[in-house]
């Protein structure tokens, strides 16, 4: 099988993170992550083979879209599935990013009555279902296919209502907990903005439910890179890891490609 997580290159495992062009932020710790790419490879009994694939494309799919039509086009690992984070796009919307070859599936939230996730699925995979998510407020989208659950997971720093961060994680954390209670083979990524390189109260909850459910953290490098300006005259280059990919399935490689 096999997995990808797009924000931020291509990972083999435990190479280096080296990216080709990063983008970079200028800001306080909390903003939006630069986009990327990283795809996941993989493969498990009876020879199944996938390719998943998790792109935060950062403004927009709109934005990005000559390059993810590239990418699906091109790529000689032909994704099964490619979840792009901060799609951004409505319901009436989908029409101007269809391509050929691939279907759509869409998480849509009662917050902004737009999808903030979505997935393309190869249409080599006729026999999926996509998973019910019960909170209307949590961007997830996945499907069952094979035995397997795949999934793409964005979490924002835009909170629906009256919800603090802390509230709006927790949310996540229920769903995830749901979702991961399955005799299925997991696979899960995407952006969820818990920086795994500090010690945080979010952390420790993943910490906690990967340890729970056997999930395995595989991504190991950073996978944001931003510049923040601490003075007038002094500016410094800060990493993070905000981009995960979780699973319970053997032999999975992993590969980041670099910032677009």
């Amino acid at each position: 099988m096999a997995p990808g997580a797009n924000s931020y290159g291509y990972v083999n495992h435990d190479s280096a993170h080296k990216p080709k062009d990063p983008a970079w932020d200028v800001g306080e710790e909390e903003e939006e992550p630069s986009e990327g790419i990283a795809v996941i490879e993989s493969s498990e009994i009876n020879d199944d083979l996938f390719s998943i694939c998790w792109w935060n494309c950062a403004g927009g799919i709109l934005s990005k879209f000559d390059y993810i039509k590239d990418f699906l086009k091109t790529n000689p690992i032909k994704p099964t599935i490619l979840f792009i984070a901060e799609a951004d796009k409505r319901e009436h919307q989908l029409s101007l990013i269809q391509i050929e070859g691939y279907s759509i599936i869409t998480a849509l939230t009662l917050a902004e009555g737009k999808s903030r996730i979505i997935g393309y699925i190869n249409n080599s995979i006729t026999n999926f279902k996509q998973i019910k998510i019960s909170d209307p407020f949590v961007d997830i989208v996945g499907i069952d296919v094979s035995g397997y659950r795949f999934i793409g997971v964005y979490k924002g720093f835009k909170t629906p209502g009256n919800e603090t961060l802390s509230s709006y994680f927790e949310k996540y954390m229920k769903e995830l907990n749901k979702i991961t209670k399955t005799e299925r083979k997991v696979l899960i990524g995407g952006d969820f903005n818990v920086n795994l390189n500090h010690d945080t109260a979010n952390k420790k909850d993943l910490d906690e439910w990967s340890t729970r459910t056997g999930l395995s953290q595989l991504i190991t490098m950073n996978t944001q890179r931003r510049l923040v300006n601490l003075t007038m005259n002094e500016t410094r280059i800060e990493e993070s890891l905000i981009d995960h990919v979780y699973s319970n399935i053997l032999l999975t490689k992993i590969n980041q490609l670099g910032s677009i």
